[in-house]
C-alpha cells in the first residue's frame, strides 16, 4: 500500500470553532489522507531528474528514497500521534465540563447547607435556656455519678487486692512445695543408684570368694585323694607329718580366715538390708508426702477452679447486665425520641404562633399608618380641587382675552388694509403673515386634540396601570399563598428528614446491639474453645502423669522383684555357708581319725606345699589385683570430679566467650556503619575529583605530567627486579658469607628429632582430648541453648497470654465501670420521673376528690381556660382583618422583639464554644466564660498544633 500525504497551502491560517470526535476524525482524514502518493511526489521526481542527467548515482539515489521513506513513515507516525493528543484533549474537556457541572451543583449543595446550618443555629439559640437547666441537671447526676464511680472502684480494688493476696499467698507455697519434691525425688533417686553400686561391688567380691571357695575345696578333695592313696604307703613318710601338719596349721589358719571373711560379708550384707529397709521407709515415707502435696495441689486447684468460676459468674452477670443496660439504654432513646417529637411539634407551635403575632403587629401598624394617612390626603385632595378650579377660571379668562385680542388684531388688519398708502409688497408680506398665523392656528387645534387624545390614552394606560397593580396584589398574594405552602412543605420535608435521622438512629442502635451480641458470641466462643483447650491439656497432663505412674510401679515392682530374689539369693548362699561349716567340721573329725594315714604321706607332702606356695602366690596376685582395682575406682572417681569442674570451667569459658562474641558483634556492627561511612566519604571524593575535573581547566596538563609520572615509575620498578636478580644471582660470591662454628652429629640430630617428635605426639594427643572434650561440650551447649530456648520462647508465650488476660481484665473492668455509671443515670432518671408521676397521681386523685366533692377539679382552672379562650378570639379577629384587608404587608426591616418593634439587630446574649463536640450555647452573665476573639490574620497561617497521646 502506498501512504499519502496532504496538500494544502501553509500560509492559510484556520480558525475553527470545537468540534465533535466525528467532525475531527473527518477533518483529519482530509488532512492526511492521500492527495498525493510518496513515489509521484516531488522529492522522488526530483532524484529521478537527477538520475536521468547523471549527476547523482544510483546508490546514492536509494539512499535518498530509503531516508525520504522513513521521514515518511516518521511523519505518519507523528500523525497518528496527533490524532490520539486530539482525541484524548477532547475527552479531557469533556471532563472537565462534567466536574465544572458537578462543582456547580455542589456550590448549590454547600449553599442549602449553609441555609439549614443557619436555621439549626437558630432553633439552638431558641433552646438555650432548656440546654441551660439539662446542663444543670447533668452536673448532678455526673456528681452523683463520681460518687457512685468511686465506691465502685474502692471496692473492686478491695476485690482484686484481696485476690491477689490470696495467689501471692499461694503461688510461692507452691512452687516451694514443687521445688523440695524434685530436689527430694533426686536424692533419692541418687541414693538408690550409689546403693545399687555398692551392692553390685559386693556382689562381685562375693561371688569371687565364692569361686576362691570352690576353688579350695576342689584342692582339698584331691588332697584328701592324695591322703588316701599316701595311707597306703610305707611308714617311711612319718617323719614328714610335722611338715605336714604345720601345712595343715597354714591351711587352719586361712581357713578361720576365710570364715572370717565370710562372716564380715555377712555382717555386710545385713547391713545392706537394714539399708534397704530404710531406703523403703524413705521412700514409703516420700510417697506419703507426694500424695499429701498431691492432695494439697488438688485442694489449691480446687480453690482456683472456685475462683474461675465465680469470675466467670461475674462475666456472665456483667454479660446480663450490659444486655439489660442496652435494652434500658434503647427504651431511653425511644423516650428521648418521643420527647424531641413533642418538642419539636411545641416549637412549631411556637414559631407558628410567632409568626402570626408578627403578621397582626404589622397589619395593625399598617392600619394606624394609614389611618393616620388618610386626613393629610383629603387635605392634599381638597388643595388639588382648588388648584384645578382656579386653573379653569383662568383657563377661561385667558380664552376671553384671546377672542378679544383676535378681533381686535382682525379690525386693524382691516383698517391697515383699507389705507391707500400701502405697498403692493407690504401687501403681499402682510397676507402671507396671515396665511403663516392660520397655518399656526391649524396647528395648535391640531395639537390640542393630540394632547387631548393623548390625555385619553393616559387616562387608558393609568386604568390599564390599576388593573395591572390589582393584577400584582393578587399574584402576590398567590405567591405568598405559594410561600406557605413552601414553607409547610418544607417543614414536612425537615419531618420526614427528622423521622429519616431517627430511623438511621435506630438503625445504628441495632447494629450496635448486633456488634455487642456479636462480640459477646465471639467471647463465648473463645471462651469455649480455650475451656476446651485447657480441657484436652489437663486430660494430656492426666494421662501422661498416669503413664508415669504406671511406669514407677512397674520399676517398683521389678525392684521388689529383684529385692526378693537377692532374698532368696541370700537365703541360698546362707544354707550353702551352713553346709559348708558342717562339711569343715566333717573333714576336721576325719582328718582326726586319719592323722596317722597323713604321716604315712609325708613324701607327697613337698609337693602340696609346692602347690599351696603356688597358690599364696596367685591370692597375693588377686589380693594385688584387688588393690588397683579399688585404686583405679577411686582414680576414676577423682577424674570425674575433675573433669565435673573442668566442665563448669568450660562453661564460664563459653559465657565468656559469648560475651566476647556478643562484644564483637557490636564491634562489627560499628565498624560496618564506619565502612558504610568511609564509602560514603569515598562516593562523596570521587563525586567533587570528577567535579573539580570539569571545572579545572588544566586537566590535559596534569594528564601529561601522570604520564610522564607513570613511565618514570616503570623505569624504576625495572631497575629495582634487575637489582633483585643480580642479588639471587649464586655466581655472585660477594652476595653471601661463611658462617663460624661445627654441625653436630647425625645421631645427636636424630636424637633430639626423636625428642621433638615425641614431644609433638604428646601436644597432639593433648589436643585430640581437648577437640573431643570440646565437641562434647558443643553438644552440651547446644542441648542447652536449645533447652534455654524452648524455655525462652513458652516463657515469652505466657507473658503474652498473662498481657491479654490483664488487658481483658482491665476492658471488662472499665466496662463494668461504664455500665455502672449509667445504671447510676438511669436509677436517676428513674427515680426522677417516679417522683414526678407520684405528684402526677397525687394531683389527680385531689382533682378527683374535688370533682366529686362538687368543686373545681384543678384551681385557678377557670383563669386559664378564659385566657386561651380569649387568646383564640383574637387570632381569630386578627385572621379576619388580614382576610379583609387590601393592603399587603411587605418586608419593611421591622422586627418583633419580645413584642417591641424595633430596627435595631440582635444582641446576643449566648455563644457557641467551638472546642465542644456538641454546638450547645453558653450563656454571658456576671461569671460567664470568656467569649474568644477571632484569630489575627497572620495567625491564620500558622497551622494547629496536634497534641500528641501519651501511650502507657
Amino acid at each position: 500500500m502506498e501512504k499519502q500525504s496532504p496538500s494544502y497551502d501553509t500560509n492559510q491560517e484556520v480558525n475553527q470553532k470545537p468540534k465533535n470526535d466525528e467532525e475531527i476524525n473527518d477533518d483529519l482524514d482530509l488532512l492526511y489522507s492521500g492527495l498525493f502518493s510518496l513515489e509521484n511526489g516531488p522529492a522522488y521526481r526530483t532524484l529521478e531528474h537527477l538520475l536521468t542527467i547523471s549527476s547523482i548515482s544510483k546508490t546514492d539515489a536509494d539512499k535518498y528514497k530509503e531516508s525520504i521513506s522513513k521521514i515518511f513513515s516518521m511523519l505518519m507516525q507523528k500523525i497518528d500521534s496527533e490524532k490520539q493528543l486530539l482525541r484524548t484533549s477532547k475527552d479531557l474537556e469533556v471532563k472537565l465540563g462534567q466536574i465544572a457541572i458537578e462543582l456547580e451543583k455542589l456550590n448549590a449543595q454547600s449553599y442549602q447547607d449553609s441555609a439549614l446550618i443557619a436555621d439549626l443555629k437558630r432553633e439552638l439559640l431558641k433552646g438555650q435556656n432548656e440546654s441551660s437547666l439539662c446542663m444543670e441537671r447533668d452536673s448532678k447526676l455526673e456528681n452523683e455519678r463520681d460518687e457512685q464511680v468511686k465506691i465502685k472502684l474502692d471496692v473492686l480494688s478491695d476485690i482484686e487486692q484481696a485476690r491477689q493476696h490470696k495467689v501471692d499467698m499461694l503461688e510461692p507455697q507452691l512452687v516451694a512445695s514443687n521445688k523440695e519434691l524434685r530436689l527430694d525425688i533426686l536424692q533419692r533417686k541418687q541414693q538408690i543408684e550409689n546403693l545399687k553400686k555398692d551392692f553390685e561391688e559386693k556382689r562381685e567380691s562375693y561371688d569371687e570368694i565364692l569361686k576362691t571357695k570352690e576353688r579350695l575345696d576342689v584342692e582339698q578333695e584331691k588332697y584328701s585323694i592324695s591322703l588316701t592313696k599316701a595311707s597306703e604307703l610305707p611308714p617311711k613318710l612319718i617323719k614328714q607329718n610335722e611338715i605336714l601338719k604345720d601345712a595343715i596349721y597354714s591351711l587352719q589358719q586361712e581357713t578361720v580366715k576365710q570364715s572370717s571373711l565370710s562372716l564380715t560379708l555377712d555382717t555386710e550384707i545385713i547391713k545392706l538390708t537394714k539399708k534397704k529397709q530404710e531406703i523403703e521407709k524413705d521412700r514409703n515415707e516420700s510417697q506419703t508426702e507426694v500424695e499429701t502435696k498431691m492432695l494439697q495441689i488438688e485442694a489449691l486447684e480446687a480453690q482456683t477452679d472456685e475462683i474461675f468460676r465465680n469470675h466467670e459468674l461475674a462475666k456472665e452477670q456483667l454479660s446480663i447486665q450490659k444486655t439489660e443496660k442496652i435494652k434500658l439504654d434503647y427504651a431511653n432513646k425511644h423516650c428521648a425520641q418521643d420527647i424531641r417529637k413533642e418538642h419539636d411539634n411545641l416549637l412549631k407551635c411556637f414559631r407558628d404562633k410567632e409568626n402570626m403575632l408578627k403578621l397582626y403587629v404589622r397589619l395593625e401598624n399598617q392600619v394606624n399608618n394609614i389611618r393616620n394617612l388618610i386626613p393629610k390626603l383629603e387635605g392634599q385632595k381638597n388643595e388639588l380641587d382648588r388648584a384645578l378650579q382656579s386653573q379653569q377660571q383662568e383657563n377661561k379668562i385667558i380664552k376671553a382675552k384671546i377672542r378679544n385680542s383676535r378681533q381686535e388684531i382682525d379690525i386693524d388688519i382691516f383698517h391697515y388694509l383699507q389705507q391707500d398708502d400701502l405697498d403692493i409688497k407690504e401687501r403681499e408680506a402682510l397676507q402671507q403673515s396671515l396665511t403663516t398665523l392660520e397655518k399656526l392656528e391649524k396647528r395648535l387645534h391640531e395639537a390640542q386634540a393630540g394632547s387631548k387624545l393623548i390625555q385619553q390614552t393616559m387616562n387608558q394606560i393609568n386604568l390599564e396601570r390599576d388593573l395591572r397593580v390589582r393584577e400584582l396584589t393578587k399574584v402576590k398574594q398567590k405567591l405568598k399563598d405559594m410561600k406557605e405552602e413552601c414553607r409547610v412543605k418544607s417543614g414536612i420535608v425537615k419531618d420526614n428528614y427528622k423521622k429519616q435521622l431517627e430511623v438511621a438512629q435506630r438503625l445504628k442502635d441495632t447494629m450496635h446491639l448486633y456488634d455487642s451480641v456479636k462480640a459477646e458470641r465471639n467471647k463465648y466462643v473463645n471462651m469455649i474453645q480455650a475451656s476446651t483447650q485447657k480441657i484436652s491439656e489437663m486430660r494430656e497432663k492426666v494421662r501422661i502423669l498416669g503413664n508415669e505412674v504406671d511406669i514407677l510401679r512397674c520399676d517398683l515392682n521389678n525392684k521388689d522383684k529383684d529385692l526378693a530374689k537377692k532374698i532368696h539369693e541370700n537365703a541360698a548362699l546362707f544354707n550353702i555357708r551352713d553346709s559348708l561349716r558342717n562339711d569343715v567340721n566333717r573333714a576336721a573329725f576325719s582328718y582326726k581319725e586319719k592323722e596317722g594315714i597323713i604321716e604315712q604321706n609325708a613324701g607327697l607332702i613337698e609337693i602340696l606345699t609346692h602347690n599351696i606356695s603356688d597358690c599364696e602366690t596367685k591370692l597375693k596376685e588377686l589380693k594385688n589385683k584387688f588393690k588397683s582395682a579399688v585404686k583405679a575406682r577411686n582414680k576414676v572417681g577423682v577424674q570425674l570430679l575433675e573433669r565435673q569442674d573442668e566442665v563448669c570451667v568450660l562453661y564460664e569459658k563459653i559465657n565468656f566467650q559469648e560475651g566476647l562474641l556478643n562484644e564483637g558483634n557490636l564491634k562489627l556492627s560499628q565498624l560496618d556503619e564506619e565502612i558504610r561511612i568511609l564509602k560514603l566519604a569515598i562516593k562523596e571524593l570521587e563525586r567533587d575529583i570528577e567535579l573539580l575535573k570539569k571545572i579545572r581547566p588544566e586537566k590535559f596538563e596534569n594528564v601529561n605530567e601522570i604520564n610522564l609520572l607513570q613511565k618514570q615509575l616503570d623505569e624504576i620498578k625495572e631497575k629495582a627486579d634487575n637489582l633483585g636478580l643480580e642479588l639471587e644471582n649464586p655466581q655472585n660470591q660477594v652476595r653471601f658469607r661463611h658462617l663460624d662454628g661445627t654441625d653436630l652429629h647425625v645421631s645427636e640430630l636424630s636424637a633430639k628429632v626423636r625428642k621433638l617428635e615425641e614431644k609433638i605426639a604428646k601436644k597432639e594427643e593433648t589436643l585430640i582430648e581437648k577437640d573431643l572434650t570440646l565437641e562434647e561440650v558443643t553438644k552440651l551447649t547446644i542441648r542447652l541453648s536449645e533447652k534455654t530456648k524452648d524455655s525462652s520462647e513458652t516463657s515469652t508465650a505466657a507473658s503474652k497470654k498473662i498481657n491479654e488476660l490483664q488487658n481483658k481484665l482491665k476492658d471488662v473492668n472499665n466496662s463494668m465501670m461504664a455500665t455502672i455509671s449509667e445504671l447510676s443515670l438511669v436509677q436517676a432518671k428513674c427515680i426522677q420521673l417516679r417522683g414526678e408521676k407520684e405528684n402526677k397521681a397525687r394531683e389527680f386523685e385531689e382533682a378527683k376528690e374535688r370533682f366529686s366533692s362538687g368543686s373545681e377539679p384543678i384551681p385557678r382552672f377557670d383563669d386559664e381556660l378564659q385566657k386561651i379562650v380569649k387568646e383564640k378570639e383574637r387570632r381569630i379577629k386578627q385572621l379576619d382583618e388580614m382576610k379583609n384587608s387590601d393592603f399587603i404587608f411587605e418586608n419593611d426591616g421591622f422586627e418583633d422583639i419580645n413584642g417591641v418593634r424595633t430596627t435595631a439587630k440582635l444582641r446576643p446574649n449566648a455563644y457557641l464554644n467551638e472546642s465542644d463536640n456538641l454546638p450547645i450555647p453558653k450563656p454571658y452573665g456576671l461569671y460567664a466564660p470568656f467569649k474568644p476573639t477571632e484569630s489575627i490574620y497572620h495567625l491564620k497561617q500558622f497551622k494547629k498544633q496536634i497534641l500528641k497521646q501519651v501511650e502507657i
